[in-house]
């Protein structure tokens, strides 16, 4: 079963927000992707809620167990987004916050659309001629436990949970202040592409 959230503020499971106005600059987009009865695969889902509760109106943020091609439907017709989600990779210590870009996303074609990457989702939307967002960054953190089910992260995680917040917040602020993308009429991403921040 689809589990979504759009929220204004991510206070409670049933705040909602409606999308952007037709005719007016569309919001940027906060896609949070996790599990928040998996122990750690919820840390994109809190770093939300904080995001929510500082940011109000001024962005839109979504909730969601969804993955693969399914997130066509959240970044089709975005300017800009932002996708929070949680790793495990082992090459670095729990609470690592990696970034990426767009460009970093070579083209792998997945086994199945449940594995797809975003590279395939672009591709998905190129060809059903949906615009994806010009400016995409990813803040992905190392977790430890991922797989226990359990409300609450782990240690490691929740003393990251600042950071990561603080990370997102800066780049919110940044496109806030800047006029939309396609107005201005650039597409160049920005932020730092594969750096790890303890």
């Amino acid at each position: 079963m689809r589990r979504a959230l759009l929220c204004a503020n991510c206070a409670g499971a049933d705040a909602m927000e409606a999308p952007s106005a037709i005719g007016v600059a569309p919001r940027p987009l906060v896609l949070a992707l996790g599990n928040d009865i998996l122990g750690d695969d919820g840390v994109a889902f809190a770093a939300a809620r904080a995001l929510g509760a500082e940011f109000g109106g001024a962005v839109d943020i979504v909730m969601t167990g969804e993955a693969g091609l399914a997130l066509v439907e959240f970044l089709a017709e975005r300017e800009r987004a932002l996708l929070l989600d949680a790793m495990v990779t082992g090459r670095h210590p729990p609470g690592t916050v990696v970034v990426m870009t767009s460009g970093d996303f070579r083209r792998v074609l997945a086994p199945s659309p449940h594995y797809a990457g975003l590279p395939e989702v672009f591709d998905l939307a190129a060809r059903l001629g949906l615009p994806m967002p010009d400016e995409l960054i990813v803040l992905a953190m190392e977790v430890e436990d991922p797989y226990t089910i359990r409300e609450g992260l782990t240690d490691s995680v929740a003393s990251a949970l600042p950071g990561y917040v603080a990370r997102a917040g800066g780049v919110l602020r940044g496109w806030l202040s800047r006029a939309p993308v396609r107005t201005a009429g650039r597409s160049a991403p920005i932020g730092s592409a594969n750096r790890a921040m303890p």
